[in-house]
């Protein structure tokens, strides 16, 4: 691995919860612990995120690049309407052939998965943190009668559970997060789970 390139997803259609309790803000504090994870490892990390327009953190290190990947968070929007997978599948130019690929949604697709893969297979590391949705719902101080529709397939049933287990085929780490955080600060899964076919236990994820 060369560098790391964080890929937030912003899209307001998959997004749950409200204020501090939303996905939104827990893909921001999740974004800010992977980059203090790299940084950590003296490993350059860059950020993708698509609110009102593209915005591109260049990868870098050190104690004042984490400043700068701090700041940047602070000032991205929650009104973005691309999807996550159209980000990684316009956007493989901000990487190197050796990046290795962070993703933060709460909506995992078809698309997704077959760019995850994709990139996978061209010699890219890369890890998924996926948002529990429904957590964040029932996080809610109070009913989200406005909720905007999710996609189909986006998060729950049968159609996720194949691209879960589709990513785990190809050695893809997933692992789950909600309001409450997640199993294992920065530790992505890396062991297939009996209780849950394609979600995968916590264990220490090196970028390959």
């Amino acid at each position: 691995t060369t560098d790391i390139v964080v890929f937030i997803d912003l899209d307001r259609r998959v997004q749950a919860g409200q204020g501090a309790a939303s996905t939104v803000e827990a893909a921001i504090s999740l974004a800010a612990g992977v980059a203090a994870h790299a940084l950590r490892q003296d490993l350059p990390v860059g950020a993708v995120a698509h609110d009102e327009r593209l915005s591109w953190l260049p990868p870098g290190r050190g104690p004042r690049h984490f400043q700068q990947v701090m700041r940047w968070l602070v000032d991205l929007g929650d009104g973005g309407d691309v999807p996550v997978a159209e980000l990684l599948a316009t956007q493989q130019a901000l990487l190197t052939p050796r990046s290795s690929v962070v993703v933060i949604t709460p909506g995992l697709s078809a698309r997704l998965a077959a760019e995850l893969t994709r990139l996978r297979r061209q010699g890219h590391s890369a890890a998924l943190f996926l948002l529990r949705r429904e957590a964040f719902l029932r996080a809610a101080p109070s009913p989200q009668a406005s909720e905007p529709p999710v996609w189909p397939g986006a998060f729950g049933g049968g159609t996720s559970r194949r691209q879960l287990r589709a990513l785990a085929t190809e050695g893809i780490p997933v692992f789950m997060a909600g309001p409450e955080g997640v199993p294992e600060p920065l530790v992505p899964a890396a062991t297939p789970s009996s209780r849950s076919p394609g979600i995968t236990e916590p264990a220490r994820w090196q970028p390959s």
